[in-house]
């Protein structure tokens, strides 16, 4: 078992509706597996034991983008200094492709970052990370 986060757990996130980073603290302070995430898996009869291989019910899809702050002239090294620009999407857009109907998406935004702050070289220059979800259609998030 991989206990260690991913960095593209949002995604995962975003298809299950599971806070996999509230789950990993509750787990680390004791608490055990929060009891939601087990309901998702449990059967009636089942015991912990059953879980091995279980799998979480998904709906939907996702798909992640990286903003870094880097240079492409110079080898994609960081740009660093101030950040003189940022701002974020909306949570949702609504999208429309050639033959579908309209549809809703939801946008997250992981970051940690605000106009003003120094980029430096010491730190990874990612600026956020943008996650675009779609109940129904692939192509419908990585439009969003």
């Amino acid at each position: 078992m991989n206990t260690r986060l991913q960095v593209e757990h949002p995604v995962t996130e975003m298809i299950t509706g599971v806070d996999l980073v509230r789950g990993m603290i509750d787990v680390a302070a004791g608490r055990g597996i929060p009891q939601e995430y087990l309901d998702l898996v449990y059967k009636d009869g089942d015991s912990e034991e059953d879980l091995e291989g279980k799998v979480v019910p998904h709906c939907g899809h996702a798909i992640e983008a990286r903003i870094y702050a880097e240079d492409p002239l110079r080898g994609f090294l960081p740009s660093t200094g101030p950040l003189l620009q940022y701002e974020e999407p909306p949570s949702s857009i609504l999208i429309s492709s050639s033959g579908q109907k309209e549809e809703q998406c939801q946008i997250r935004v992981d970051s940690g970052v605000t106009v003003g702050q120094t980029i430096t070289q010491y730190y990874d220059p990612l600026i956020s990370k943008l996650i675009s979800y779609s109940p129904n259609d692939r192509s419908q998030a990585i439009a969003g």
